[in-house]
């Protein structure tokens, strides 16, 4: 009986969220992973290219019907060989089974994929260092991830991986699917710091996005309106830093100095 009144009371909270956010302008209503998968990625694949898709696992970016119809060499990278496996029939062409931090690719990718992945690394330099060793001069990556300062990373950062685990689910049943909730440590996740360590091995910026929005205090609606009135606040006096989530499109530079250097760096 108490849970079938409790999921209304969060259904009711949500709606109440929703109707709430349509009072902000539309910059504060864009959700970072869907522009990400459905605009900003689609207008980086062309016919033939050769695509590292890391972090992608189980659940691989570019689905079997456009990988067969594009003519894409897709490369799946992650440090799960079980995820990997799990993947749809057909959906890699190769796969590699490492930790993104220990990955060292052959600079022959046309296009790098890395979607709310590098949150989870240990050290995210040598995963972007690993990124950029992936592609070929003028190749591109495509970044998305959430902001270390955004409250749900605060949060995600603060509390014991299990009572997070049982506050995700209770609020969001549907992601009860094994592919979310995995730990999380943000390692220089803000637009500036990432921005500067892409920058330190070789890869230059296109173009920098941030996200003002997500869903994660929508069940409960006092504390939603208190997050969105921060969010405003957030981005109106310290600007991009603070963002929910972003995304970073970068181009490969053709001299290899920045890469070695930061090679280097690392194993010293």
């Amino acid at each position: 009986m108490f849970r079938p009144v409790l999921r209304k009371l969060i259904d009711l909270n949500k709606r109440l969220s929703e109707r709430f956010d349509r009072l902000f302008p539309a910059v504060y209503r864009i959700d970072g992973n869907t522009e990400f998968r459905l605009e900003q990625l689609p207008a980086l694949i062309e016919d033939g290219q050769k695509i590292y898709d890391l972090g992608g696992g189980s659940r691989p970016y570019v689905s079997v019907t456009r990988r067969c119809l594009q003519q894409l060499h897709v490369v799946g990278v992650d440090i799960s060989a079980a995820e990997l496996n799990a993947a749809p029939d057909g959906s890699y062409d190769e796969t590699i089974a490492l930790d993104a931090a220990d990955f060292r690719g052959v600079g022959d990718g046309d296009l790098a994929i890395s979607q709310a992945a590098l949150e989870h690394t240990e050290d995210t330099q040598a995963a972007i260092l690993g990124i950029a060793s992936s592609l070929r001069p003028g190749g591109v990556a495509a970044i998305f991830t959430p902001c270390r300062n955004a409250a749900f990373a605060r949060l995600n950062i603060l509390l014991p991986e299990g009572v997070k685990r049982r506050i995700l689910l209770g609020f969001f049943p549907e992601k009860s699917d094994g592919h979310h909730g995995f730990p999380a440590l943000y390692r220089n996740c803000t637009p500036s710091k990432m921005l500067e360590i892409a920058q330190s091995v070789g890869l230059s910026p296109v173009k920098v996005q941030t996200y003002w929005c997500s869903n994660y205090f929508t069940g409960i609606f006092p504390l939603h309106v208190l997050w969105r009135l921060w969010t405003v606040l957030a981005k109106t006096v310290f600007g991009p830093d603070m963002c929910e989530t972003f995304v970073l499109i970068l181009i490969r530079q053709p001299q290899d100095a920045g890469m070695e250097m930061a090679e280097r760096d690392r194993r010293t």
